[in-house]
């Protein structure tokens, strides 16, 4: 007869995640979670895809001699998309329903919007929309710090505009 003592651990293999899955979802499509650095670098890359958009619709329109209207028509619904998408698959990881996003349209509760899902803790575990979104990459991370800095360079070339027009504006 073995001698079994009660107070010895468990053998258990525990670095075994193979029951645990993450969400593989596209990034183009409105289903599926993705965490906050996913969301920023999303935003980062939308915006700049928006922006390259917009600024071909306008040279085409310009070169054309089009109403300006057709940049409206052809650009808003993509924009849209565009915004929309990140911020429902956010919504969905942190367990919210997709109808949040409506709230996008609301003047300044959009700001409060996006900084809820920029610093709001998504749910660790599957939640009624999925599996977790995957942790990021570096590249994530790299995406994800490209948009604040290009806010911050804005904002930083707006200030050098205004002061050097007010300078003119002195000097003359």
């Amino acid at each position: 007869m073995t001698h079994h003592n009660p107070y010895t651990t468990p053998q258990a293999e525990l670095d075994d995640d193979e029951y645990f899955e993450y969400d593989t979802t596209p990034f183009y499509k409105p289903t599926g979670r993705i965490g906050r650095v996913k969301f920023l670098a999303h935003n980062g890359i939308w915006l700049m895809i928006a922006f390259v958009v917009l600024w071909l619709l306008l040279v085409c329109v310009t070169a054309l001699h089009l109403p300006v209207m057709i940049i409206l028509l052809v650009g808003m619904p993509f924009m849209l998309y565009l915004v929309l998408v990140p911020m429902i698959r956010r919504l969905t990881d942190l367990g919210r329903s997709r109808l949040w996003a409506i709230l996008y349209f609301v003047p300044y509760v959009n700001m409060v919007l996006f900084l809820y899902l920029l610093l709001a803790k998504g749910d660790d575990d599957v939640n009624e929309f999925g599996e977790p979104s995957a942790p990021p990459t570096m590249l994530d991370m790299i995406l994800a710090s490209i948009l604040p800095l290009v806010i911050i360079i804005g904002i930083g070339f707006g200030g050098v505009k205004q002061l050097f027009t007010s300078l003119m504006t002195t000097l003359a």
